[in-house]
């Protein structure tokens, strides 16, 4: 009996180093969990005073020292030393531009002739013809004139 009581013994002694040590063990990784909780904090706090403490909430100045753009905008002047890609307007024919932003289309949409998906219109609604050699803008020329000397024979 004596010696399963000694059995007894040895084996709670050995259960209680056993949780010992699993409790230092415990502690030690909580110790490292604490290390790299703070080494993280540490980071964030450096790289938010390397950015000048910029966060999401703050707000950013506009800039001011360019003019508006109306006044930097010159339709027809090259870029100062980037030669620009091949642009043909299709309504006069010029180079240097494109037909959303042609002058002579412009004055005439106001009186001579209207745009369409995929062409311009005479003011009797029939087609520009557009082949590429005579510009569209020289045919609502003819157009108009020929209007003007019908108008000039109907008054008299």
């Amino acid at each position: 009996m004596n010696e399963a009581l000694k059995k007894m013994k040895d084996i709670t002694e050995s259960l209680k180093e056993q949780k010992r040590e699993t409790h230092k063990e415990s502690q030690g990784e909580n110790e490292d969990l604490k290390k790299v909780m703070t080494q993280r904090e540490e980071s964030n706090n450096l790289s938010k005073t390397q950015m000048g403490g910029v966060t999401n909430n703050q707000q950013f100045k506009p800039r001011n020292d360019l003019p508006p753009f109306s006044q930097r905008h010159v339709p027809y002047a090259p870029a100062q030393n980037i030669p620009k890609p091949y642009v043909k307007c299709y309504y006069c024919l010029e180079e240097g531009h494109s037909v959303n932003i042609c002058n002579y289309l412009f004055e005439e949409q106001k009186k001579r002739v209207s745009r369409q998906a995929g062409g311009f219109l005479f003011p009797n609604w029939q087609k520009v013809p557009t082949d590429g050699k005579i510009s569209p803008k020289k045919l609502v020329e003819e157009f108009a004139k020929e209007q003007e000397e019908l108008t000039k024979i109907r008054k008299k």
